[in-house]
């Protein structure tokens, strides 16, 4: 009996709960490209009292946990939720959670100092704000908002590895899509020469590959190497081509470009600018974007595969298939 496993007090805060949510199905949880429910909640302390518009305008996107201290894989996974929240890398996001207890709050207060939770963390005593997300009670949940406050990611679980779900969801969500714009930036070239600006090159040309790049794996280098011979195929095609690096430090890739006789144009960006803007993950050293004329991107990869000159050809010879069909559909309209 559950009687014996647990305080009665927890049992009735359970049976509240339950009695406020009602049985979870599947199709009655919350849906992406919802708009997430309001809510104005205390925080744990009674401090403050804080407006989800607020919570979730605060970054690009917000991370919003539901929990209850009556479940011993739920503590757990609200204990690995601090891993990222310590160490989000330069994601833009935020984490908050929502604590559902009733009752046993010194309990739940004693747990946040013990497994030193820094994120900020709501009381919901009455079940009310978990209703509306149809948290449901004795488990964890989690939910990503954009900064207009629309459900990006749902979860109704509690994953062992939590914290690297979040990432992982996270960066896939800030990262740039197909028909959006490229971001505009303009670097000197690795030998100070010159200064190129990405909107000038990508007007030049019907289609233009631009790779992103560091000299720290050899994987990365390997592929850069590669993409000389493909630089030579695409300029008879009338395909640009445009590379930047963003080592810290240039000699590295100075003498790699050297030993390599690489001929492409290569962008300088010590600062890590393009990586953020380009919404590049931190793991990855080498991505490829190919834009079109109008500065829109057509075609993503953030991976170095070891065929990656094979893998741009067959994705710009499709583009470009692509563009002479809509070039007919122009000249030769349906009547």
């Amino acid at each position: 009996m559950l009687t014996g496993r647990f305080p009665v007090a927890a049992m009735i805060a359970l049976e509240i709960f339950i009695g406020v949510v009602g049985p979870l199905n599947a199709e009655e949880g919350l849906k992406v490209s919802q708009r997430a429910p309001a809510f104005i909640l205390k925080t744990l302390d009674g401090d403050k009292v804080i407006r989800s518009k607020n919570v979730f305008s605060e970054k690009e996107l917000t991370v919003l946990i539901f929990w209850d201290s009556y479940c011993p894989e739920c503590l757990k996974a609200v204990a690995n939720c601090q891993k990222f929240h310590q160490n989000p890398g330069k994601l833009d996001v935020s984490v908050w959670s929502i604590n559902f207890d009733k009752e046993n709050l010194s309990k739940v207060r004693s747990f946040v100092k013990g497994e030193g939770i820094t994120f900020p963390i709501l009381s919901d005593p009455l079940g009310v704000t978990a209703g509306k997300y149809k948290a449901k009670a004795y488990d964890f949940s989690f939910f990503i908002t954009d900064k207009g406050g629309i459900v990006r990611y749902v979860c109704y679980d509690h994953p062992p590895n939590v914290a690297d779900v979040i990432k992982e969801k996270v960066e896939g969500l800030l990262r740039l899509k197909v028909s959006e714009s490229a971001p505009s930036f303009a670097f000197k070239t690795l030998d100070d020469s010159k200064v190129v600006q990405s909107e000038k090159v990508f007007s030049q040309r019907k289609l233009t590959v631009l790779i992103f790049w560091n000299s720290q794996r050899k994987e990365c280098l390997d592929a850069i190497s590669e993409c000389q011979e493909l630089y030579k195929r695409l300029e008879k095609l009338n395909v640009g081509f445009l590379s930047v690096n963003f080592d810290e430090v240039t000699e590295r890739a100075k003498a790699f470009v050297e030993e390599q006789t690489l001929t492409f144009p290569i962008l300088s960006d010590i600062r890590g600018i393009a990586p953020r803007l380009y919404k590049i993950p931190q793991s990855h050293c080498f991505s490829v974007f190919i834009v079109d004329e109008k500065g829109v991107i057509r075609y993503i990869s953030y991976e170095s595969p070891p065929n990656i000159a094979e893998v741009i050809e067959t994705q710009v010879a499709k583009l470009r298939m692509e563009n002479e069909k809509e070039t007919q559909k122009e000249h030769n309209p349906a009547k």
